[in-house]
C-alpha cells in the first residue's frame, strides 16, 4: 500500500515524479511547527466543487459532503485520522470520483488545510479544503 510519507520517512518515487513532497517540504518544515488539533477542522470547508461539514462523531472527526454536483450525504473519511510529526494521516474518499486515498492532512494556517494523498494504485490527489464563509 501506498501512504503517504511522514517528513522523516523517504519519499517513493511516485511522490518525486509528481513533485509533491520535493516542491512543498521546506514550506511543511517552517510552517508546521505545530500539531493542529482536530477540533480546528470543525465546521464548514470548500474542497474542489464540494462542501464539506467536519464535526466530532463517535470518538473520531466525520466529515460529510453538505452541497456539491453529487454524492452528497457521503462521509469521505473513511478512517479514524492520526496524527505524526504535525500531520493527520487517514483514509480519504474524492466525492468526484469515490476512490479512496491514503492522505496525509497539514493545517497551513488561515482557515485552510492542505491535503495529499494516492491510491494504493498510485493515483495521486492534492488540495486545500478552505474554511467557507
Amino acid at each position: 500500500m501506498l501512504t503517504a510519507p511522514s517528513p522523516d520517512q523517504p519519499v517513493p518515487n511516485v511522490w518525486k515524479a509528481l513533485g509533491i513532497i520535493s516542491a512543498t517540504t521546506p514550506l511543511v518544515a517552517s510552517v508546521f511547527v505545530f500539531a493542529a488539533d482536530l477540533r480546528d477542522m470543525q465546521g464548514r470547508w470548500t474542497w474542489q466543487r464540494y462542501t464539506v461539514e467536519v464535526r466530532e462523531c463517535a470518538e473520531k472527526i466525520c466529515a460529510k459532503v453538505v452541497a456539491g454536483p453529487k454524492n452528497v450525504g457521503m462521509e469521505i473519511f473513511a478512517s479514524k485520522l492520526t496524527s505524526t510529526d504535525g500531520a493527520w494521516y487517514g483514509d480519504v474518499v474524492d466525492p468526484e470520483t469515490g476512490k479512496t486515498y491514503r492522505a496525509r492532512m497539514q493545517f497551513t494556517g488561515s482557515g485552510t488545510w492542505r491535503l495529499d494523498g494516492c491510491t494504493t494504485s498510485g493515483v495521486c490527489l492534492s488540495g486545500e479544503f478552505i474554511r467557507a464563509p
